[in-house]
């Protein structure tokens, strides 16, 4: 009966930890050469895999390459039933182990255990490796351009081959194996779209999914602007999508994005609260100065921390538009850390009455930009100019 297809996968931090490192950095998503001076070479040993079966016949190695410039890379698999190191007195996984062997004398006393060897392949045949326990070396050449970052390896196993399914006569006549091998080359192509099928549900996975699938994401979303939003902040907003849509066009909507987007909380003014306000002309004149006499109008008011370059107004005023009602307006408000009335100046906000202190010419004081009432030279700097 045909076997199930097995597979060891290293795709978590401690899959590479267990393994012999030499000038070599990890993580989760894999290896990369550690050359300060970019040259040289780097190299890295895998744990050892057993499949529990002796004489195990494996059937493919794939990984991931990111980036490289041209830098060439060897990878090395190596298998056996036995992994006593011949001439007795140490095995292999002891010999991994020993820190006293520096990474070029672990791989030349390994040398008895290779059956297969290839440079610049991210997809190997396995068919003609045999044994119980396999594991591989990967080794990176820096030859001054940015080497690549290998990850996500898969190794599969028993040996699966098309040619099986074949009639006997063919099967029996194919002695230097050249139809099973040209099979593979579709088998590979066939069990690589399976894998990519079978992958689509954590493409879909907001948590999971890799973050240059995110923009993708947005745009089944109708996300406009999504690439302005980093990694992490367009994770959360599609997280967040269903709920938001619920509330576009509302006060609480427009504060949630602008939460999401820059972290800090937005004070919405509208035109219907200021009208208890509005019982003097001085008032009037005052209110309508700062926020507008039309009731199309909203202010939206930012501590300049959250907002601190033109580029980020610029970026904002876009996640607002798409948020707010299509006939409002919207007018953004950076403050600025200073007290000035008249201006937009809030207690507690981006103002504060501090304690009574003396002024002493002692190089230690200075007089606050800080006025009460009106003052020439002052006017026009209690808001955020974009166009300046």
């Amino acid at each position: 009966m045909r076997q199930k297809l097995k597979y060891f996968i290293f795709n978590k931090a401690r899959d590479y930890e267990g393994g012999v490192m030499s000038h070599m950095r990890y993580d989760h998503a894999g290896i990369w050469a550690d050359l300060s001076d970019r040259t040289g070479r780097s190299g890295f040993i895998s744990r050892i895999l057993d499949s529990r079966e002796e004489d195990t016949q494996w059937h493919r190695l794939v990984f991931e390459t990111i980036g490289g410039g041209g830098s060439p890379y060897q990878i090395t698999v190596f298998a056996a039933d036995d992994l006593a190191l011949p001439g007795g007195g140490m095995d292999v996984p002891a010999l991994l182990a020993d820190e006293s062997f520096s990474f070029e004398e672990k791989i030349a006393r390994m040398e008895s255990f290779v059956k297969k060897r290839a440079s610049g392949f991210s997809d190997m045949l396995l068919f003609e490796v045999r044994g119980r326990f396999l594991w591989i070396a990967a080794e990176i050449y820096a030859q001054g351009s940015p080497p690549p970052k290998l990850g996500n390896f898969q190794i599969y196993f028993p040996k699966q081959s098309w040619i099986s399914y074949l009639p006997e006569v063919y099967q029996s006549s194919d002695k230097d194996r050249f139809l099973e091998r040209y099979l593979a080359v579709f088998q590979s192509l066939y069990e690589s779209m399976n894998e990519r099928i079978r992958g689509i549900p954590g493409l879909l996975d907001v948590d999971r999914t890799q973050s240059e699938y995110l923009v993708w994401l947005a745009g089944w979303l109708d996300i406009a602007g999504s690439h302005m939003w980093n990694g992490e902040q367009l994770r959360q907003l599609l997280k967040q999508a269903v709920s938001l849509y619920k509330i576009r066009g509302t006060r609480e909507g427009i504060r949630r994005m602008i939460r999401l987007y820059t972290g800090g909380e937005a004070y919405i003014v509208e035109h219907h609260q200021l009208e208890p306000y509005m019982d003097s002309e001085g008032s009037r004149r005052d209110l309508t100065r700062l926020y507008g006499s039309s009731a199309d109008v909203i202010s939206i008011i930012m501590e300049k921390k959250y907002v601190p370059t033109q580029e980020a107004y610029h970026s904002l005023l876009r996640v607002i538009e798409e948020m707010k009602p299509a006939q409002v307006e919207a007018d953004l408000v950076i403050l600025e850390p200073y007290m000035y009335l008249g201006g937009h100046t809030y207690m507690g906000i981006n103002s504060a009455f501090g304690a009574y202190r003396d002024v002493k010419l002692d190089g230690l004081s200075m007089v606050s930009f800080s006025a009460l009432g009106e003052t020439d030279g002052l006017q026009g700097r209690e808001t955020f100019d974009p166009e300046s």
